[in-house]
């Protein structure tokens, strides 16, 4: 892709593709690099937070929806699709007297990964049945 395939407010997914995939908005449109806005937590030893500005080569910038590989597979585990919980969602659960509150991460194929609301480099694999909507 190019910078010209993305204009301001495009919402996209930068990183690369065998790495962390974060959700953005690109703010500004240079001629060889775009400035995204990143719109989630970004990062499990060092959290970067929300509003983060990055700046992405094209090459690893995506609009949302699409995929990365053409030999993407979609199908999923069906312990995943019965979970609902998506990347991105807001969820809270309870561990020894405390509740924890925090955003998943990754969803697994018997646990969902929670990052913690306020980074740090601690996250918790909590079992679906655990988790609610915060």
């Amino acid at each position: 892709m190019t910078t010209s395939d993305f204009k301001v407010g495009d919402k996209v997914v930068f990183g690369r593709n065998n790495g962390e995939q974060t959700h953005g908005t690109v703010i500004k449109v240079n001629p060889r690099k775009l400035k995204v806005r990143q719109d989630e937590i970004r990062g499990t030893m060092k959290a970067h937070q929300v509003g983060t500005v990055w700046t992405v080569p094209p090459n690893l910038l995506r609009h949302e929806g699409t995929a990365t590989h053409l030999n993407v597979s979609v199908k999923q585990p069906s312990s995943v699709l019965a979970s609902g919980w998506k990347t991105g969602d807001k969820v809270a659960f309870d561990t020894k007297g405390t509740t924890v509150v925090g955003y998943v991460k990754r969803v697994n194929p018997k646990t969902i990964s929670v990052q913690p609301e306020g980074g740090g480099s601690r996250y918790w694999r909590v079992s679906p049945k655990f988790l609610r909507v915060a």
